[in-house]
């Protein structure tokens, strides 16, 4: 295809479009034009005339309304109802608006307290522009916490009726006309005939509700028949509740018994506990324990059954009265301490100096130097210091040499000057000391869990 050839096939087919939406237009100005219009018109001249009637005649309409939180009140119409209409381009507005007066003779009056409540309720009482409130307690903060309700004054009622040519549906809402809110409705523009019209009076006199009931054609009426009777009716069967699939075992890994023989899954637990074998002696039989020893009993075996599931670990049996569990004192390392011959119970740490994690040969602790004796002093530690003669004004004020020396002499302890080995073999005493003090409270601690029962005895 050519160029030009297909210029030419878009503008045809955008000519074809604008025709299609020229026609369609044209359609729908004709509809409204020759059916729409001229039934809103009539509906309009309806309302005027209902209007005009319910003006002169006055009929006893109550109308029952509901306030949340206040409960129910009876308005009736003011008896000026008017009619107002607008014709717009394609477009048609219908507003009719009256006035409703509460009956105070017919409303309640309550006793409101609480701050939350009396604000909520007045709330609602401003929005609809109802009066009849009584104030009767105030706080020190100025809210108000007891009030009287009796609701009083004027409701504003109100419907609307709008169609157009682009949306050829009827659209009605009525406001505070059957209660306080809004109620809408839609219909399609073919329905707008005299039936309508006589629904919407009933409504707005509060007549009956049927503006609001769906009607079932007569042809489907009868394709479903008959209504049954309430003889005849019976009660819709319980729904069956569907079956739900018990969940299957979880996954297992496959494991061998003693026998070699393979297990697919868990064996089944009897009906009847297997008996386990004794631990206790038999009648006859004395069961020794050598003397000091706390009596133990042994472990007993895991169940037949529980041989099979894998990563299964028996519980230990509870102790009794006269056992104690034991422990392995070895994964304490108590190796590296020596009993004591004053305290038998008890474990005394092997001195740190002589046992290094990093050397395990023993080092032997280093020797003391021996002090010197007043002996082996040199005799200048001995000796006095002698005086010196002063010059003539200095001896009216004896020096402090001078004065030491006639101090009379005391015995001389003087100790060997401590050397770095002997403060580290010090330093590793108090260390060792300290060291052993811990490891006797911790044995002691360990010692002295017992039972109550071993105490009491």
């Amino acid at each position: 295809m050519s160029f030009l050839d297909r210029l030419k096939r878009e503008a045809d087919q955008q000519r074809a479009q604008a025709e299609a939406v020229a026609r369609e237009r044209d359609e729908r100005d004709a509809r409204y034009l020759g059916h729409i219009e001229p039934r809103m018109k009539s509906l309009t001249s309806y309302l005027e005339g209902l209007t005009a009637t319910l003006n002169e005649v006055k009929p006893p309409v109550v109308v029952p309304m509901t306030i949340p939180g206040y409960g129910g009140i009876s308005a009736v119409p003011v008896w000026d109802f008017k009619v107002e209409h607008e014709r717009r381009y394609r477009a048609f507005l219908i507003n009719m608006h009256w006035m409703l007066r509460i009956d105070p003779q017919r409303s309640p009056t309550i006793r409101v307290e609480g701050p939350a409540r009396i604000s909520t309720l007045t709330q609602t009482f401003r929005q609809n522009h109802i009066g009849g409130i009584k104030e009767i307690e105030r706080s020190p903060k100025a809210e108000l916490l007891v009030a009287d309700f009796h609701a009083r004054g004027h409701i504003k009622a109100n419907m609307k009726a709008q169609i157009s040519a682009e949306d050829p549906i009827l659209r009605l809402s009525f406001e505070n006309t059957n209660w306080l809110g809004a109620s809408r409705r839609q219909l399609p523009w073919d329905e707008l005939d005299d039936s309508l019209f006589d629904r919407i009076a009933r409504f707005i006199v509060r007549e009956d509700d049927s503006l609001f009931m769906e009607e079932v054609p007569d042809a489907l009426r009868e394709r479903l028949g008959r209504d049954p009777t309430a003889g005849q009716a019976r009660p819709p069967s319980a729904r069956p509740e569907p079956e739900r699939a018990a969940p299957g075992p979880a996954p297992r890994s496959t494991s061998k018994s003693a026998d070699r023989a393979p297990v697919d899954r868990p064996a089944k637990t009897p009906t009847t506990t297997p008996e386990r074998p004794r631990t206790e002696p038999a009648a006859g039989e004395i069961a020794e324990s050598p003397p000091g020893m706390p009596s133990t009993r042994q472990q007993e075996p895991a169940p037949t059954e529980a041989k099979a599931v894998r990563g299964f670990i028996p519980a230990p049996a509870p102790a009794i009265h006269d056992e104690v569990i034991t422990f392995d004192e070895s994964k304490l390392g108590l190796s590296q301490y020596e009993a004591e011959p004053e305290f038998p119970g008890l474990a005394r740490a092997i001195e740190p100096a002589a046992f290094n994690p990093s050397n395990p040969v023993p080092v032997s602790p280093p020797k003391k130097e021996a002090e010197p004796t007043s002996a082996a002093r040199p005799a200048e530690a001995n000796m006095r210091p002698e005086v010196q003669p002063g010059a003539p004004g200095e001896a009216t004020q004896p020096s402090t040499a001078a004065t030491l020396s006639e101090l009379p002499p005391r015995p001389h302890t003087q100790t060997a000057t401590v050397s770095a080995s002997a403060k580290d073999d010090d330093q590793q005493e108090r260390e060792a000391a300290l060291f052993r003090l811990r490891m006797r409270a911790m044995m002691a601690r360990l010692r002295s869990d017992e039972p109550d029962s071993d105490k009491s005895a």
